[in-house]
C-alpha cells in the first residue's frame, strides 16, 4: 500500500500544470516521506533487519539506513546451435531498484568497458544476462544499475572470465572400400567443432577438397552445410585408382574464422580388368623374348634376351669403389653380347644389385641368394668403411647417386650400338630388389635416360619393372613411382611390368594383370609408349602344398603348349609389344622361394612351342607384321587376326573350353591349320576342331 501511494503521488507531481519550483519542492518532500515509511515498514516486517544494513555505501535518512542498490553476478557458459554463449546470473540488492535498467559490461584487459547486454529488474528473483563473445580473450565483466532520475548509477563487482582460444577445427573421416571398379563412391563425414571453447557448429558451410598425392593443387569436390548437430556428408565418385588426400575447409562466419581439417589419406586400389583390345600391335622377331639366369646360349628363335640373374649385375662388374671402368669385370657380359650379335638377337640389360660399398645400408638383406646391400639405394660414396664407420657412415655421402650414373655411363659407352635397351631397375616395388623410395627409383630412370640420350641415342631406356602378381606389393608403390616419373617429365622410352598369373589362376588371367597396369598408366596421365612384359611364367610362387603337388604332377606337354602359346599371343593382342619368358635354365629347377612352373631350355616342350610361334610370326619373307585384338564367339572359339607381309591375313585360334568346332574364321573360309607341334591339317569340308592349344589358320 505504501509503495502504491508513493507511486501515485510522484505521478501527480509530474503533471504539467504544476510549477517547476513547486514540482521540485514537492517531489523532494514526497520522496523523503516515502523512503522513511518504506524503511519502517520493512523493519516492522522483518525483511530488512537494522543490524544487517551495511554501514558503508549507504544513504542516511533520519535514523534509517537504506542500503545502496547493488548487483552481483556469477557466469556460466554453454554451447548451443548459435555457438558459445555466456550467461550471467545477477542478484540485485538494495532499494529502490524496481524498474531500474541493469547493464552487463565487458572489456579486454584494461580496455574500455562496453555494454553487451541489458535487462530490467522486475523486483522478483534473479535476472539472467546472456552474451555471445566474438573472440577468444581474457575478459573482465561487471554489472551496472543504470542511473535514473535523481539516482546515481551503481557499479557492481568486477569478475574475470577467459574465453579459451577456439580451435574451430573441423573433423573429417571417410568410409568406403578401397577397390577400384570403374567408379567408386567414397563417403566423407564432416563434423564441425564442439565443446565450450569452440564456435558455432550448425549451418556452417564446408567445402571438401581432394587431390592426388604429389599434386600441389587441391580441387573442390563439393560444398555442404552442416546440420543442427554440426555434421555433413559428402559422396565423392572416384573414377581412377591411386593414392589421394582430402581435407575439409570450414568457411568463415560472422565472428568465427575459417579453418581446415587435418588431411585424410585414402586410396583406390586398382583391380584386375580386361584390357581394351589393341587395334593393332606391331610384331617383330624381338616380340618373342626370354631372359633370366641364362645358363647357356639362347637359340636364335628368341628374338630378344633380357640380361638378368646372369652373373653380370652391377655388383659383379664393379667390385671395387671408385676405380677406372677399364679395370672392371666385363668378361662375361662381353661374351653374352657377342653371342647375341651372331644370332641377331636384341639385348636388354637390367641395372640392379648395388655394390655394398655404395649401398645406403650395406648390411641390409636383399632377396634370398642376393648379397647384402644389393637392394639399397646407391647413396653412399664408397669412401667410408663397410663396418659403419667413416665420413659417410650415415649412407648419404652420395645423395645424387652419382655412382649409378658412372656405372650407367661406362655400360652404355662400352656397348654403344650393340645393346638394344637398358632397364633402370628390376621390380622396384618389391623389397627383395629395391628398398629405396619411389622418388629415388624414378631418379634412376631419369639418370639412365640422360645417359642413353647422351651416349647412345639409338638405345631405348626402359622404366623400372613393376611386379603385378602381389596386390599389396603392386599398389601403392606403382602410383608413387608414376607420380615421380611425371614430375621428371616422364623419362624413358618403354614402360615395363612383370605379368605372372597367380599360381591358381587360369592362363587367361594374364590379360587382367595387363589391363590393370594399362589402366594405372592411363589414370596417371602417362604418355603413350610401348609396354614390355619383361618377366612372365606360369604356376610360380605357390604355397608349399601347391608346389609339392606341381612337382608330383607336372604340367603335361599339351598344357605347356597351351600356356606358352596363349601367354605370348594374348599379350600381343592386348598391346604388349614384347614378352620375355623367365628364365633360361635347365630343368629340374631347384625351388627355393620363387619356383618356375615352365622353365625354358634347349629342346624342352616350351622351347619347341616357342620355336613354332617364331615360325608363324617371324619367318623372313613370310612374317606377321601386326596382330589385332582377339575376339571370342558364342562357341568359345577365340580368334586373333594377323596381318602378314604383303597384306594378307591369317588367324591364330584356340578354344576357351576343351574344344570348339569351326569352318570359318572372321567370315573367311578356312583352308588349313597348323599346330604348335609342327603338324599341318589340310582343308576339310567337315570343319576343324580347336583345342586350348593355339593353332595358326589359313583363310581364303
Amino acid at each position: 500500500m505504501i509503495g502504491k501511494a508513493c507511486t501515485f503521488l510522484l505521478a501527480c507531481l509530474d503533471r504539467p500544470n504544476w510549477g517547476l519550483m513547486h514540482q521540485r519542492s514537492a517531489r523532494g518532500s514526497v520522496l523523503r516521506a516515502c523512503l522513511v515509511l518504506s524503511g519502517a515498514a520493512l523493519m516492522l516486517a522483518g525483511t530488512l533487519p537494522a543490524q544487517s544494513m551495511p554501514e558503508t555505501s549507504s544513504s542516511r535518512i533520519g535514523l534509517l539506513r537504506v542500503p545502496t542498490p547493488g548487483v552481483t553476478i556469477a557466469p556460466t557458459a554453454r554451447v548451443s546451435g548459435t555457438g558459445l554463449r555466456l550467461s550471467f546470473t545477477a542478484s540485485v540488492t538494495g532499494l529502490p531498484a524496481v524498474g531500474r535498467t541493469v547493464l552487463l559490461q565487458s572489456r579486454k584487459g584494461t580496455g574500455l568497458w562496453k555494454t553487451v547486454a541489458t535487462t530490467r529488474w522486475s523486483g522478483q528473483g534473479k535476472i539472467t544476462l546472456s552474451y555471445v563473445p566474438l573472440a577468444a580473450a581474457a575478459y573482465q565483466y561487471r554489472t551496472v544499475i543504470a542511473a535514473a532520475k535523481g539516482l546515481k548509477a551503481v557499479v557492481g563487482r568486477v569478475i574475470p572470465f577467459t574465453v579459451k582460444p577456439t580451435t574451430n577445427t573441423v573433423g573429417l573421416s571417410h568410409s568406403g572400400g578401397t577397390d577400384w571398379s570403374g567408379v567408386k563412391t567414397f563417403r566423407f563425414s564432416v563434423s564441425a567443432p564442439s565443446g565450450v571453447d569452440t564456435r558455432s557448429r550448425a549451418s556452417r558451410k564446408v567445402t571438401l577438397e581432394v587431390r592426388h598425392v604429389g599434386d600441389p593443387t587441391w580441387t573442390s569436390a563439393g560444398l555442404v552445410t552442416t546440420g543442427a548437430t554440426g555434421v555433413a556428408t559428402f559422396n565423392v565418385r572416384v573414377s581412377r585408382s591411386g593414392r589421394f588426400e582430402a581435407r575439409a575447409v570450414l568457411h568463415a562466419a560472422p565472428g568465427m574464422p575459417s579453418s581446415t581439417s587435418a588431411v585424410v589419406a585414402y586410396a583406390i586400389q586398382p583391380t584386375l580388368v580386361l584390357p581394351d583390345n589393341a587395334k593393332s600391335t606391331p610384331i617383330s622377331k624381338a616380340t618373342l623374348g626370354v631372359g633370366g639366369l641364362l645358363g647357356a646360349a639362347v637359340p636364335d628363335q628368341f628374338g630378344s634376351i633380357r640380361i638378368w640373374d646372369a652373373g653380370v649385375a652391377w655388383n659383379q662388374i664393379e667390385t671395387k669403389p671408385n676405380t677406372d671402368p677399364s679395370t672392371w669385370n666385363w668378361t662375361k657380359l662381353d661374351g653374352i653380347v657377342a653371342e647375341a650379335e651372331r644370332k641377331n638377337q636384341k639385348l636388354l640389360y637390367v641395372f640392379g644389385l648395388v655394390p655394398r660399398f655404395y649401398a645406403a645400408d650395406p648390411e641390409a638383406p636383399a632377396a634370398p641368394g642376393y648379397p647384402l646391400g644389393g637392394s639399397q639405394a646407391p647413396t653412399r660414396s664408397g669412401a667410408d668403411k663397410l663396418d659403419g664407420t667413416g665420413a659417410n657412415a650415415n649412407g648419404v655421402g652420395d645423395p645424387a647417386m652419382d655412382s649409378y650414373r658412372r656405372f650407367a655411363t661406362a655400360m652404355v659407352k662400352r656397348y654403344k650400338g650393340r645393346m638394344d635397351a637398358y632397364q633402370s631397375w628390376n621390380e622396384t616395388n618389391l623389397k627383395f630388389f629395391w628398398q629405396g623410395s619411389a622418388a629415388q627409383a624414378a631418379e634412376l630412370t631419369k639418370i639412365l635416360d640422360e645417359v642413353t640420350t647422351a651416349e647412345d641415342p639409338a638405345a631405348l631406356t626402359v622404366t623400372a619393372s613393376i611386379a603385378t602378381r602381389s596386390p599389396s606389393g603392386f599398389f601403392p608403390f606403382v602410383d608413387d613411382y608414376l607420380t615421380e616419373l611425371a614430375t621428371r617429365n616422364w623419362p624413358g622410352d618403354v614402360y615395363s611390368a612383370h605379368f605372372y598369373p597367380q599360381f591358381s589362376w587360369e592362363v587367361s588371367h594374364i590379360m587382367k594383370l595387363e589391363g590393370m597396369f594399362m589402366r594405372v598408366l592411363a589414370d596417371a596421365g602417362a604418355p603413350t609408349k610401348p609396354i614390355w612384359n619383361t618377366e612372365t611364367n606360369y604356376r610360380t610362387n605357390g604355397t608349399e602344398e601347391e608346389t609339392r603337388a606341381l612337382i608330383a604332377n607336372p604340367l603335361t606337354d599339351a598344357q605347356i603348349r597351351t600356356v606358352v602359346g596363349q601367354i605370348y599371343i594374348r599379350s600381343l593382342s592386348a598391346g604388349i609389344a614384347r614378352t620375355y619368358w623367365y628364365g633360361w635354365i635347365k630343368p629340374p629347377v631347384e625351388c627355393f622361394v620363387f619356383c618356375l612352373g615352365i622353365p625354358m631350355w634347349t629342346d624342352t616342350t616350351a622351347t619347341k612351342a616357342m620355336g613354332q610361334l617364331a615360325v608363324w610370326l617371324a619367318t623372313p619373307g613370310a612374317a606377321a607384321e601386326s596382330i589385332e585384338g582377339c575376339t571370342t564367339n558364342a562357341s568359345s572359339l577365340t580368334s586373333c587376326r594377323l596381318t602378314m607381309q604383303g597384306g594378307s591375313h591369317k588367324y591364330i585360334v584356340w578354344s576357351e573350353t576343351s574344344t570348339s568346332t569351326f569352318v570359318t574364321v572372321g567370315g573367311a573360309k578356312v583352308t588349313g591349320t597348323h599346330t604348335l607341334t609342327g603338324n599341318s591339317l589340310p582343308y576339310s569340308a567337315r570343319g576343324y576342331t580347336a583345342t586350348t592349344e593355339p593353332a595358326l589358320v589359313d583363310v581364303a
